[in-house]
């Protein structure tokens, strides 16, 4: 019970939104953090300067001290002497004076005197320190494009924050972040151990029934730490000659099929033309695909900034009954004639740096595509949102990165891919005709085209500092929608690919026949622990429940080892969320795969 308890404390802590008001000290302390507005950007939290109480309510920007302390990556803590120790050293020193009624000797209340001024210098001493730190940080994080455009915040956070540590935190800093890596790392050791453990328990009280329950159990429990393993030693492997000079650097076209986005592909086509990158060696085409908004006049917008702030050419094909987005994707590579593609969803945004950190991959002539690291814009909006920024960075981080290591990463998602053209432009008719049962693919795109690069004997790889932020599903309708469109795509393209990869590196082949399996096999396990164990035992599985959160636990932790984020509690929920719930969506979706809906729109 008092495990329950403190986890509640926990959870209370880590989703609370409470009002938090800030004391008058502590409002005088902050009034120098004026540069961290700048840091409003995708939903990130600020800090407001104003004289009111700072309360968080509805749109507000300002959130309480702790909060803000976190989304300026600074520490914060009780014994730490930041704007709140302020207070309380004020309030000790009117507590400490003496009162007219009560006679001191002079010698003791000059000592009290001595050492309350002592801290209170401290004390002022740390809060200047903290306000340059937050301007330094502020300013870093804060990128201006043609002094109009807010870049995004989350630049690679796991890999910045060694940088972030040699340049704003010092030796307090790096010992901190040296001590909580170890320490998390310990804790996510002794989980494994302990699921070990649970495996080495179920063997010795294995009564000889239930072969393939054993089986399974120790084959996901292998493949998902296997992959978590792997991925940690993955280095991106860059020929020695991947430097490039500006003409060297090979030419590029983005390709952005559009349908109904007037909200954000203006944005997207901006910050494209944005980019680090020799303006003359890369073009934009976006096709608006029959959309029923004004997309097409934003589409004329974007194409007007880029060429007056950035010279960069961007082509607008309109097209007035929709076709889907396949039928995009194969004009952008028939009308390009440049060397690479880069595909783009019209939701998503890529960074500056971004571009140049795909291309360099393809000096090697092996390589034909090249998946980005996309991370959840919308990743503060709410509970849906925070899960699903958990899952991205661990589907990215872990399962690509496993699976790059081999050159065979499954899937380029369509958030931010790149591909070699000469390598998929002679399959264009092959990948618009798919055909799966009788029915036309419309769905699945990515996947389809990265299996046309695999099954030709090319290589796919992970750029994990080629980084786009896309818009997650923000209700569970729509989510639940994206999810069974996923599943049907995954089934049929795993299907395919599976007629080839056998040929592949004998890990790789492993991996992906398991990987399939065991999907499949999933709610036949789920049904039997829920419903035949219990009925059969009249007690619950709990061994099967205590597997469960132990394997959602290092799920989370994964997450928070890069991130040092607060949401890897989301990713804990989201593992058992999809355990128990979303595990079901897959036998739905194999009886639906002939259905070519789009489902999202």
């Amino acid at each position: 019970m008092k495990i329950v308890t403190h986890l509640q404390k926990l959870w209370k802590r880590m989703i609370s939104r409470f009002p938090f008001v800030f004391e008058k000290a502590d409002q005088d302390a902050v009034i120098g953090f004026t540069d961290v507005t700048a840091l409003k950007a995708f939903g990130r939290t600020t800090v407001s300067t104003s004289s009111q109480p700072h309360t968080v309510s509805g749109d507000a920007p300002s959130v309480h001290y702790k909060r803000a302390m976190t989304a300026l990556g600074l520490r914060h803590s009780s014994r730490r002497l930041f704007a709140v120790l302020s207070s309380r050293v004020i309030k000790k020193q009117k507590t400490n004076l003496p009162k007219k009624n009560v006679i001191q000797k002079n010698d003791d209340a000059s000592k009290r005197s001595n050492r309350v001024n002592e801290k209170v210098e401290y004390v002022s001493h740390r809060i200047t320190h903290a306000r340059k730190q937050a301007k330094t940080k502020a300013q870093s994080l804060t990128k201006k494009v043609g002094g109009s455009l807010a870049m995004p915040l989350t630049e690679l956070p796991f890999l910045a924050r060694k940088k972030e540590v040699a340049d704003l935190g010092g030796n307090d800093l790096e010992k901190d972040s040296r001590f909580r890596t170890i320490f998390i790392v310990c804790i996510f050791a002794i989980l494994i151990y302990i699921i070990l453990i649970v495996k080495v328990e179920n063997i010795q009280s294995f009564n000889g029934e239930g072969w393939f329950f054993l089986i399974y159990s120790f084959a996901v429990t292998f493949y998902v730490l296997s992959r978590l393993l792997i991925a940690y030693f993955y280095k991106p492997q860059i020929p020695e000659h991947a430097t490039q000079s500006d003409k060297e650097l090979p030419t590029v076209t983005f390709g952005i099929p559009c349908k109904d986005e007037e909200e954000n592909i203006c944005e997207t086509i901006e910050r494209i033309a944005a980019s680090d990158y020799p303006k003359e060696k890369f073009d934009i085409i976006v096709i608006n695909d029959g959309s029923e908004d004004d997309t097409l006049s934003e589409m004329k917008r974007g194409k007007a900034i880029a060429k007056e702030k950035y010279n960069v050419n961007v082509r607008v094909i309109d097209w007035k009954q929709n076709r889907g987005k396949r039928d995009g994707m194969a004009e952008s590579v028939r009308e390009s004639s440049h060397e690479i593609l880069v595909f783009i969803d019209s939701d998503s945004f890529v960074e500056k740096d971004t571009l140049r950190n795909l291309v360099k991959y393809f000096v090697d002539p092996d390589v034909g595509a090249v998946a980005g690291q996309a991370y959840v814009a919308n990743a503060e909006e709410n509970f849906l949102t925070k899960m699903q920024e958990v899952k991205y960075f661990v589907a990215f981080k872990a399962y690509k990165s496993a699976e790059a290591i081999f050159g065979g990463v499954s899937c380029c998602s369509g958030c931010c891919a790149a591909y070699r053209r000469s390598y998929i432009v002679d399959h264009m008719d092959a990948f618009l005709n798919q055909y799966f049962l009788g029915v036309r693919c419309t769905y699945g795109d990515d996947r389809s085209l990265t299996n046309i690069v695999l099954k030709n004997g090319h290589k796919a790889l992970f750029a994990p500092d080629a980084i786009s932020h896309t818009f997650a599903p923000d209700n569970m309708r729509q989510f639940l929608k994206q999810q069974l469109r996923w599943k049907k795509s995954w089934t049929r393209e795993t299907f395919v690919s599976s007629k080839f990869m056998w040929k592949k590196h004998p890990f790789l082949a492993i991996s992906h026949f398991v990987g399939f399996l065991l999907p499949l096999a999933a709610p036949f396990v789920v049904f039997r622990a829920l419903i035949i164990y219990p009925l059969n035992n009249q007690a619950p599985p709990y061994y099967y429940f205590f597997g469960i959160v132990i394997m959602s636990f290092v799920y989370g932790l994964y997450y928070y080892i890069y991130m040092r984020d607060n949401k890897w509690i989301y990713g804990v929920i989201f593992s058992i969320f999809y355990t128990f719930l979303l595990v079901w969506q897959l036998p739905w979706a194999i009886l639906n795969i002939r259905d070519p809906k789009w489902g999202t729109r």
